[in-house]
């Protein structure tokens, strides 16, 4: 009887050392799962900003009074529509300075050509900024 309890003993004595030494793999997994799981915190966080974002927008386009507009059947209502309509607008009336300034020069149509497409793609690079981190 001493024999069988000894080697029961033994046992979990063998069992303790074994989780004993084995305790700093589940803290490294423990570690690894709390930084994916505040990675995946972050993209929730991220993700609820756009869906207010997105909220606040709905309510701006749906609280404006007078639906039939001209502006408003044009897609500008808010108040960020009204600043990126001001600004491509004054970007066209630079581009048309400048290409009517470009008109001077030696070779008029390359150098109007060239105007044209520099601005053109520019406004492109610009409206594509916009869109991707408005």
């Amino acid at each position: 009887m001493l024999d069988s309890l000894s080697k029961v003993g033994s046992m979990y004595t063998d069992k303790y050392l074994t989780v004993g030494s084995s305790q700093g793999i589940y803290t490294a997994q423990k570690q690894k799962l709390t930084e994916t799981l505040n990675a995946l915190q972050k993209q929730i966080n991220a993700k609820n900003d756009a869906i207010s974002t997105y909220d606040r927008e709905l309510q701006d386009r749906n609280t404006v009074s007078s639906p039939f507009t001209f502006w408003r059947i044009r897609g500008v209502s808010t108040l960020q529509d009204w600043v990126l309509f001001f600004f491509f607008f004054v970007y066209g009336l630079i581009s048309v300075c400048i290409m009517i300034l470009s008109l001077s020069t030696a070779n008029p149509i390359y150098s109007c050509a060239v105007t044209i497409l520099c601005c053109f793609s520019l406004g492109v690079i610009m409206m594509g900024t916009i869109v991707r981190f408005a």
